[in-house]
């Protein structure tokens, strides 16, 4: 079995058809929709939505992000009920996740999956010469309002630079099911 066939697998496992659907919606975007742009930390991103909740029952949702060369993703952060997961399409980057106290960084390539369990801290950087794309799953679905929200302040030519920050880091970080590593839960064991 390949690594699409995996990821088909994964996919579907999401959309329990008997259990919902009367709720999911047949949907498609063409290949020119969805791109939204914007700029996290002063990095610019590109993501093309390709499934909203509406779409998927609030199963999940799928979006396409392009990284540009010389990429630094947005700091260690974790979700702590949504499972992300991701499949290289082309160029390659890096996933690093902090697991047990020890940083484990994994090379993401064409063809590559990797799905990370809720409350894992992660990150992801594009040091190579390329772009990366790479097609991204999140169940439950939350982080796609998100990022449209982050893309519609850095757009917005009304806000001062700082303005522009104060609202991207209270969208970021307590809108939605995105947390900074410093808010990692203490188990008994790391006590």
């Amino acid at each position: 079995m390949n690594r699409l066939q995996h990821f088909a697998i994964w996919t579907s496992l999401l959309l329990s058809p008997l259990a919902y659907s009367d709720c999911i919606q047949s949907h498609h975007v063409d290949s020119k929709e969805g791109a939204l742009k914007f700029s996290d930390d002063g990095r610019p991103a590109t993501l093309r939505i390709l499934a909203r909740n509406e779409h998927t029952a609030d199963r999940f949702s799928a979006m396409e992000s392009v990284f540009p060369s010389g990429y630094e993703g947005p700091g260690f952060h974790f979700h702590e009920d949504t499972v992300q997961a991701f499949y290289g399409r082309s160029g390659k980057f890096y996933v690093q996740l902090k697991e047990n106290g020890k940083i484990r960084e994994i090379l993401m390539e064409p063809g590559s999956f990797l799905s990370i369990a809720p409350g894992t801290p992660h990150t992801f950087r594009n040091p190579f010469d390329e772009e990366a794309i790479t097609l991204g799953i999140d169940a439950p679905g939350s982080l796609v309002e998100m990022f449209e929200a982050m893309a519609a302040i850095s757009i917005n030519r009304e806000m001062t630079p700082s303005e522009k920050e104060a609202k991207l880091n209270q969208v970021r970080w307590h809108m939605y099911d995105n947390h900074p590593d410093s808010e990692v839960p203490q188990t008994e064991a790391s006590l």
